[in-house]
């Protein structure tokens, strides 16, 4: 019921809310703080469906904003896998002083791989993470479009809601991206780049001057995560056990979000990936109660 029924329903819902609202109500900020998560909880939909909600929608504002949400978490988990190796590179046993500036260096190449225009950038558009998005969001990218073109991916984001001024696609994706991970540039640096997108275009749209602060939430995100899951996850349990189904599926896809981030950042976390089966295992149990009390209410 979940692809036949509720993903089609929400992606019809969404098309009806943002096509109700006028291009010129659209702002940047708007479009870069406009949550996706909240909604897909209410109505049982785990973040890992956004492909296919992608696929269900017809309205090309949907389909915009949604494909931003997903280029922006798939760049999240890249960033995040990096951010793990040069972990294990350097050590443990340095202190966050040492490690910091092989940090700063890993955060600006990688940006600009992602938002600049280089032979490498496209490399990095058409290659690695086109194949982590497909990976990650089965039905997301559309062939028949021709979506899965060599630069059509990296085009269709940087001419997304273009009618705002050039370069707001990626303007929208940089202020996700840095929402996501805790990474911070300057507001200079954004500034100059909403008014001369233009630099876009360049090989370096970053240098290390403009990065502000690397979060903790992108070193350790995996242990701040992983609590967060197992709080969410220890109060569906008790919502299950005292009848509040809803609140109990709500819950536990929320903290099945945070265990997934764990994992992203942590592949061979254990505990999360248990909790994972067991939460997948509690809300297979909670659709077959529902079904069979459907069943006896129609009796």
């Amino acid at each position: 019921s979940l692809l036949r029924v509720s993903i089609p329903a929400f992606a019809s819902e969404l098309d009806a809310e943002l096509s109700s609202l006028p291009a010129v109500e659209l702002s940047l900020e708007q479009l870069s703080q406009y949550s996706l998560s909240q909604k897909l909880h209410r109505w049982g939909i785990n973040l890992r469906w956004l492909g296919l909600v992608r696929a269900s929608c017809a309205l090309s504002r949907s389909r915009g904003i949604l494909l931003l949400e997903i280029v922006a978490r798939v760049m999240k988990t890249l960033i995040q896998a990096r951010m793990r190796l040069c972990h294990q590179e350097m050590g443990q046993s340095r202190g966050a002083i040492a490690i910091e500036q092989p940090f700063r260096l890993l955060v600006v190449t990688f940006f600009n791989l992602a938002f600049g225009n280089s032979p490498d950038s496209e490399a990095f558009w058409n290659g690695e993470l086109i194949l982590a998005l497909r990976a990650k969001y089965e039905g997301a990218l559309n062939d028949v479009d021709g979506e899965l073109a060599p630069g059509a991916l990296h085009k269709e984001i940087s001419e997304l809601f273009s009618h705002l001024g050039p370069g707001t696609g990626k303007l929208i994706l940089l202020k996700k991206l840095q929402k996501m991970t805790a990474i911070k540039f300057t507001t200079k640096s954004f500034d100059l780049l909403k008014h001369k997108p233009e630099l876009f275009e360049t090989t370096a749209p970053f240098d290390q001057t403009d990065l502000k602060r690397i979060g903790e939430k992108v070193r350790h995100v995996n242990m701040v995560s992983y609590a967060h899951g197992y709080l969410l996850y220890l109060r569906a349990r008790a919502a299950a056990t005292q009848s509040a189904k809803d609140m109990a599926r709500r819950l536990f896809h929320l903290a099945l979000d945070r265990f997934q981030e764990s994992l992203d950042s942590n592949p061979t976390n254990a505990m999360s990936l248990c909790h994972c089966g067991e939460i997948h295992m509690r809300l297979c149990l909670l659709r077959k109660i529902n079904t069979a009390l459907s069943k006896s209410d129609s009796h």
